[in-house]
């Protein structure tokens, strides 16, 4: 008989706790949206990544005549050395600054899409040089494009948000004693109207030394000489054109 009351009393307990819970859903409805929401907003702001990769063929240093299994294993020796080698040429900080200058990588040009930012590379409307700035300089402003000759420049680092200058396409300005001429691509058009393009400029070492960390080099086999570069970026064009441009400033490097 009191097992059966036990029984009883813990099946009402736990009835009880249920019809508890179910009063109380508005706080956990709350909570589930307030949570989803955070979710869908942190990742609504993260940037994009793509994953480029690239295989080399290294060359072999010497015309392999194996005649015997010690000459293969010496053989397999020399060909491990000089892929080792390669790997680290392909990593030197002086591969990696000539790639960046090649590719411009140290120049972004993002724009605002809702919450994320948009890495554009070359389908940017507008292409910014510095003619006589230090590669090491840094400089940031907003470019708003306005009708077929007219830009608009904001955001300056350095400068107040409320500074805006008007300019003309294709002028050489100066931004805080620094030249700097902005011209329009053949992206360039009514699409982009009074759309703002964030335009970054970073040191020329820093972003050299980001890729090479970023890089991946890996050897497909223990005795072989093929490498695949691997690269993650925000942009899947620009990491395809720097995992070439390492390829093709690899093979000047050998030539010189």
């Amino acid at each position: 008989m009191s097992k059966a009351t036990d029984k009883r009393e813990q099946g009402l307990n736990i009835l009880d706790l249920f019809f508890y819970l179910l009063s109380k859903w508005p706080w956990f409805a709350l909570g589930v949206i307030l949570c989803g929401g955070l979710a869908y907003l942190k990742y609504a702001e993260t940037p994009f990544t793509y994953y480029q990769s690239a295989t080399v063929i290294i060359k072999d240093p010497a015309n392999k005549h194996t005649y015997s299994a010690g000459f293969d294993r010496y053989d397999n020796l020399v060909n491990k050395v000089h892929v080792t080698n390669e790997i680290l040429q392909f990593r030197s900080k002086k591969l990696m600054r000539e790639t960046v200058r090649r590719t411009k990588a140290n120049v972004n040009y993002q724009t605002k899409i809702k919450f994320r930012w948009i890495e554009l590379y070359t389908n940017s409307p507008i292409n910014v040089t510095f003619p006589e700035v230090m590669q090491n300089s840094y400089a940031t402003f907003t470019v708003t494009p306005v009708d077929e000759n007219t830009i608009e420049v904001s955001h300056l680092a350095g400068a107040e948000d409320t500074q805006v200058y008007t300019l003309k396409v294709n002028d050489t300005i100066t931004l805080h004693g620094q030249k700097v001429v902005i011209a329009p691509t053949t992206h360039y058009g009514e699409s982009w109207y009074g759309e703002a393009v964030k335009v970054e400029k970073i040191p020329l070492e820093w972003v050299a030394d980001r890729y090479r960390a970023a890089v991946g080099i890996r050897q497909e086999s223990e005795e072989g000489s093929i490498l695949k570069l691997a690269l993650k970026d925000n942009n899947a064009l620009r990491a395809q054109n720097i995992l070439n441009t390492m390829v093709v400033v690899y093979n000047d490097q050998a030539v010189d």
